[in-house]
């Protein structure tokens, strides 16, 4: 079957198409996708998005592509200057992400409050995200009235409100959450609101709307970190597919799912093979009103083209987890209707790579020459006693090449150490040691974790 498309005409697919496999490698649409860039009639698009952040500002982690092949990826300073990279020249370009940007594993940013997370993703020009579970983990108000609004919760610099980077205190998000399926026990009213609609310009003076729909995880309110009895999750396919029509009698006819909970599909991030789990499912049942799916939750990494309920073929995505890769998709919108020219969607997973050299480089301190190189390596059987080094200053610096990451960003993950509580009064303070904190306090930690605790202190010197 054919369709005639403007000055084009297009074959349209009635199934999934299969990725080529390699770093940066497109999923799509069509045939015809390829030559999209070419399609100047049409208005462009571009989505980007990564999920699971959980606060992850400057750790690495390995991932396999193509042919087995591994990639040493993260850190906000390199994913924001890959981001740059992305959006040059593009005049409509939506950062956001599908939720648990904060929150739930890196102890570092836990340990301020998750402040630092948002100052970062406000550094990004992050748009918007989507409630995930981990965003419920102290309460909805602490996601509603600090997070996003920079509200006290409860006393300053002790439980929030730390100093940031420049020195002046957390003033909340630049950017909104949302979830459609979220809801109060009591009244049925959501927490947030439950979609955005974003505006792109399509030239002549002329806007053409985008509508963002947001799931969180169903179960959220039962899960063991972010347990809350006040809430409860909506059947996620009903919930779509109301809203879906809503925005259609609004005028909206360009519509994408923002959705935290996800799937697997194999282990190349730009590809996919025998997918499962609860997103893929809903991805073949939810309404053929929505032109794409973005996922999360699951920490998984896929790139592909999935049917909708008519056989016409959506991206289908996940983006890892702590900033491992970015997700980019590529749409063509009618300048008349607003709608999507399927036909012409792209949809490609960028890893985030560390360049090799400088990455040995942020790994090793200079040793003064005829220094001690330090203990050997223990025997088995026996531990290394590991010391904490007496400061007087900033911690000792890490060597990074400046040229290959964001300057503004760079510096952010050292903040951290500067963040500290005031002194308690009546501690004791003896030669040669600390003042003690009070063992509620955040400055002296105990997390359990996969059944074992684990006990760290990170108060300053």
């Amino acid at each position: 079957m054919t369709q005639d498309l403007g000055r084009r005409t297009f074959l349209t697919a009635t199934g999934a198409v299969a990725t080529m496999a390699a770093i940066g490698t497109p999923a799509y649409a069509t045939e015809d996708a390829r030559d999209a860039a070419t399609a100047d009639e049409y208005v462009d698009v571009q989505l980007l998005n990564i999920t699971d952040l959980h606060g992850y500002l400057h750790g690495s982690s390995v991932i396999t592509g193509a042919g087995a092949a591994r990639y040493t990826v993260g850190g906000v300073g390199y994913l924001a200057a890959h981001l740059n990279r992305l959006r040059d020249g593009r005049r409509n370009s939506i950062f956001f992400g599908p939720g648990d940007m904060f929150s739930g594993w890196e102890f570092d940013a836990e340990s301020v409050a998750d402040e630092s997370t948002v100052e970062a993703l406000n550094r990004m020009d992050f748009r918007f995200s989507s409630a995930g579970n981990h965003e419920f983990d102290k309460s909805p108000a602490f996601l509603t009235a600090h997070m996003e609004c920079g509200i006290p919760f409860p006393e300053i610099g002790w439980d929030d409100e730390f100093a940031d980077s420049t020195g002046r205190r957390f003033r909340g998000a630049k950017f909104r959450y949302y979830s459609a399926n979220v809801v109060w026990s009591a009244t049925g009213r959501t927490v947030v609101p439950p979609y955005n609609i974003e505006w792109v310009d399509a030239g002549y003076g002329r806007r053409i709307p985008i509508g963002f729909i947001h799931l969180t995880a169903f179960g959220t309110e039962t899960f063991p970190a972010s347990f809350q009895p006040a809430l409860k999750t909506l059947d996620e396919v009903e919930t779509v597919n109301r809203y879906a029509a809503l925005l259609k009698a609004r005028g909206v006819n360009a519509i994408i799912l923002s959705m935290h909970d996800g799937a697997v599909a194999g282990s190349d991030f730009n590809s996919g093979s025998s997918p499962s789990g609860p997103a893929y499912d809903l991805a073949r049942q939810v309404s053929p009103d929505v032109d794409a799916i973005v996922t999360g939750h699951w920490h998984c990494r896929f790139n592909m083209m999935v049917p909708n309920p008519n056989g016409v073929p959506r991206p289908f995505v996940e983006a890892g987890c702590n900033g491992q890769l970015i997700n980019e998709i590529n749409l063509r919108l009618d300048r008349r209707t607003g709608k999507v020219i399927r036909e012409l969607t792209v949809s490609t997973n960028h890893a985030v790579p560390q360049h090799p050299r400088l990455r040995e480089l942020r790994e090793v301190r200079p040793q003064p020459e005829g220094a001690d190189p330090g203990p050997a390596e223990p025997r088995h059987g026996q531990e290394r006693r590991l010391r904490r080094p007496r400061r007087r200053g900033p911690a000792h610096p890490v060597r990074r090449a400046p040229d290959r990451q964001q300057p503004h960003l760079r510096r952010l993950p050292n903040s951290l150490l500067t963040r500290r509580r005031p002194p308690t009064a009546g501690a004791r303070v003896r030669r040669g040691r600390r003042a003690r904190a009070p063992a509620w306090s955040s400055a002296h930690r105990t997390s359990r974790a996969y059944g074992a605790t684990v006990s760290r202190s990170i108060s300053g010197a």
